[in-house]
């Protein structure tokens, strides 16, 4: 009986740590397959800077889960900004989910009046979301009332934007667009 109840654990300890590695082997062939992010952009914990996704000229990041740093501008149409882009777009229409939007406004109560300039958002955010291709049916120019000389808005993608990770002050060293 004692032989019996030795066999008996050694065998499901056995199999037991067999299924654990199988688990483990199984998650990890997993997550190598996940689409590889765009050879421009690194792999790395830190959120990608906007630039980096607007000179992607091919729109290989469509449709894509991405996360992205930049400024946001705006109240009921609001633009996700960065001065540094040397291309031709340096801000890009954001689409807000209604809990992406809601997690914004508690955010930048949290700031308190620092977060507002000329009755509009003032912050610097991570984002995540995806680019999407910009509708043109009927809505004429996405960009129109937002474009100044120092904001240019692609005309190709928009941000939906499904979660805010973090927001903070821009540095007063940023200066709003002109």
């Amino acid at each position: 009986m004692m032989q019996y109840r030795k066999v008996y654990w050694t065998v499901a300890l056995f199999t037991f740590f067999i299924g654990l590695t199988a688990s483990a082997t199984w998650l990890v062939l997993k997550r190598s397959k996940l689409p590889a992010a765009h050879p421009k952009i690194a792999a790395t914990n830190q959120p990608n800077s906007l630039c980096e996704f607007l000179s992607n000229p091919k729109g290989e990041l469509v449709s894509e889960e991405v996360q992205v740093r930049g400024i946001l501008v705006g109240f009921h149409e609001v633009t996700l900004y960065d001065p540094s882009c040397d291309g031709s777009a340096n801000a890009v229409v954001t689409n807000l989910t209604s809990s992406a939007r809601n997690k914004l406004i508690s955010s930048v109560e949290r700031l308190s009046g620092s977060a507002f300039q000329r009755g509009n958002f003032w912050v610097m955010v991570i984002l995540r979301g995806r680019f999407e291709p910009l509708e043109r049916k009927g809505i004429g120019d996405p960009a129109k009332g937002l474009a100044t000389t120092s904001l240019r808005v692609s005309n190709h993608y928009s941000l939906v934007v499904l979660d805010i990770e973090n927001v903070d002050y821009v540095s007063p060293n940023i200066s709003w667009p002109e």
